[in-house]
């Protein structure tokens, strides 16, 4: 039995095929239990809901569903269609049983949402990052002055949860978990990004201060626990931007050589940073550095400075052959329409990848402009569209984006050339999340699946393998989750 319910997918890369060979966890619902934990609550938690029915879903519920139930949880983020409409009929569910119980929906593309307020299932949808606003939610019902249906808490600004140092920012993950030693596991350092890209509409873009990086003491102490209970030696790190300064790196480099195990680790990384404090390059290998993630978004230098990036196509090569001279894997992503940038020159930006072979991979992603209606932290494209020269034609179906044109794309040729252009791909193996997914239920090294192509994710026959050891766990999961009705802390 427990007081509060909390439902959530895996990360993902958005289909059904690919993300059904690996498994990589995502954190804010886990962030949100160990807050509800720490607080005093009981709280039971199901991942993975793109591969449960709805009849699983519901019989986990029932399970833990009491008199003491006062909330149910629901992440919105890297859900299925098919997940997303289980979800809510979950929330239906319970509505019907028991109306007294608080249903929350939230994540941080929650903007872009499955679930909205007018439904009279979902009594409060919560914007961004969530602690505070979540426990503004359960301090009122406290105090009786709790408004039963449809307030939209926008939590970026209306509350400071962004700011690791004024709360306790671990992680903490249960036996009932199912963590093994091969897993990799999200760890936040650092919440918002320091710099403001003229695409990017993430949470808490341009931030300024130090005061959102969390305490390191504390750091250390979750990757201890994480060890010696499980064994977890692999992590992403999911700060924006994880090389913001020298100074930060360092001091969590200091972290990693005190620990009694050897760390390696996945982050996002600035690559202009890089560039101009080359000094980072020793410290983030030695720190156990093993792939970046690098938004180079594009090649061209005066389409870069548009998009308030620096440093030019050579330059980065450099830092990509840097990477791979120390056994770094670098996995890039690239925009498709941009400003000024034709086909002819993302076609050479390609051709560029395939025969310099810096990159371990990289993708090509369309422009999205987000329906600013339901968009809460919009890029400057999107506040400014005219500036950058777009001009905005229809929404999309959804209603999430919207249709653009420039005078070189329109959005769905963006997409075309996009798909062409990572289909057509000779060079460059799978991305970073589809690794962790495979090393996770594989034992195996991220280089160990250099041989894999993007689309041979879609491939059944040579997925087989990977699809049997997810399957393997995913039964092992969810047999421990409808048979153990009360989550304890490992060493508690």
């Amino acid at each position: 039995m427990a007081n509060c319910i909390l439902l959530t997918n895996s990360a993902s890369s958005g289909t059904m095929e690919t993300e059904n060979i690996g498994q990589y966890r995502a954190i804010g619902a886990y962030r949100i239990r160990t807050l509800l934990i720490d607080e005093g609550y009981t709280a039971e938690l199901l991942d993975y809901a793109n591969h449960f029915t709805f009849d699983q879903m519901k019989a986990f519920v029932n399970i833990h569903l009491s008199d003491d139930t006062f909330m149910l949880g629901i992440s919105d983020s890297f859900l299925s269609d098919e997940a997303a409409k289980n979800l809510l009929k979950i929330a239906q569910y319970v509505k019907t049983i028991r109306p007294d119980v608080l249903t929350i929906a939230g994540g941080p593309f929650i903007q872009c949402s499955s679930f909205d307020c007018n439904d009279k299932a979902i009594d409060y949808v919560i914007l961004n990052y969530a602690e505070y606003a979540l426990l503004d939610i359960l301090n009122k019902r406290k105090q009786n002055i709790i408004n039963t249906h449809g307030r939209k808490y926008n939590a970026l600004l209306e509350f400071q949860a962004h700011k690791l140092q004024k709360m306790n920012s671990r992680t903490t993950w249960l036996a009932t978990d199912c963590i093994e030693p091969s897993h990799w596991l999200p760890i936040e350092i650092t919440r918002g990004c320091k710099f403001k890209c003229a695409f990017c509409s993430y949470q808490f873009n341009g931030r300024k201060g130090d005061d959102y990086l969390r305490d390191l003491d504390d750091l250390r102490g979750e990757l201890m626990y994480n060890y010696e209970n499980f064994g977890v030696r692999s992590y992403m790190f999911c700060d924006d931007t994880y090389n913001e300064t020298v100074e930060k790196i360092s001091d969590v480099n200091d972290v990693m050589q005190s620990l009694p195990f050897k760390v390696q680790f996945a982050a996002y990384i600035k690559p202009e940073l890089v560039i101009r404090f080359p000094e980072m390059i020793p410290i983030l290998v030695e720190s156990g550095l093993c792939m970046s993630h690098m938004g180079i978004e594009s090649f061209n230098t005066r389409t870069r400075k548009l998009i308030h990036k620096g440093c030019t196509r050579d330059e980065i090569a450099w830092l990509l052959k840097e990477f791979k001279d120390v056994g770094v894997l670098s996995h890039g992503t690239f925009i498709v329409g941009l400003p000024e940038e034709t086909t002819e020159q993302i076609q050479e930006s390609h051709e560029f990848l395939e025969d310099s072979k810096l990159m371990a991979s990289w993708y090509f992603l369309p422009l999205m402009i987000r329906n600013i209606k339901r968009n809460h932290t919009p890029s400057p494209i999107e506040l400014n569209p005219g500036k950058y020269g777009y001009k905005l034609t229809y929404p999309s179906k959804s209603g999430k984006t919207t249709h653009w044109i420039n005078d070189n794309f329109t959005l769905d040729s963006a997409t075309q050339l996009a798909t062409k252009l990572n289909r057509s791909r000779k060079y460059g193996g799978i991305g970073g999340r589809h690794r962790m997914g495979l090393a996770s239920v594989t034992g195996k090294e991220l280089h160990e699946f250099d041989y894999l192509n993007h689309y041979d994710l879609f491939d059944p026959e040579k997925m087989a393998p990977y699809r049997l050891a997810l399957d393997s766990f995913l039964v092992s999961y969810v047999n421990t989750k409808l048979n153990v009705k009360q989550n304890t802390i490992i060493g508690q």
